[in-house]
């Protein structure tokens, strides 16, 4: 039986680099519970593999879960805030006196550099 394969796969998501963590993900969403299946076999897949797993392959599979989560919230926010345009960088109101001391900057002129004569 390949009953155990669940659990090597997902003890795999403790490693130390991103890219196994990528890996894993990966294999749970094509392999171990197929995206292409409707919701209702994914779900019935989902529940006999985590009825088979071990305790560090269920915390794993928790901790992969939560990740993705956040990872949505995130997303939505920064959909969310670009709809709303707050990423635009708008340049400050500057105040009355702000206003006065960059027109005074511009309008003083430049003392004109001496020649030495030859």
């Amino acid at each position: 039986q390949v009953a155990w394969m669940p659990n090597k796969v997902l003890h795999t998501y403790y490693q130390n680099t991103s890219q196994d963590r990528l890996l894993v993900e990966r294999l749970l969403l094509s392999c171990l519970v197929p995206v292409s299946l409707g919701a209702k076999d994914r779900m019935n897949i989902l529940l006999r593999t985590y009825c088979l797993l071990d305790a560090a392959a269920i915390k794993a599979l928790n901790e992969l879960l939560k990740y993705q989560q956040t990872i949505r919230m995130h997303l939505a926010a920064l959909l969310k805030a670009i709809e709303q345009g707050i990423g635009e960088e708008d340049e400050p109101e500057l105040s009355d006196v702000e206003k006065e001391e960059e027109n005074e900057i511009v309008d003083t002129p430049k003392p004109k550099s001496k020649k030495p004569k030859i």
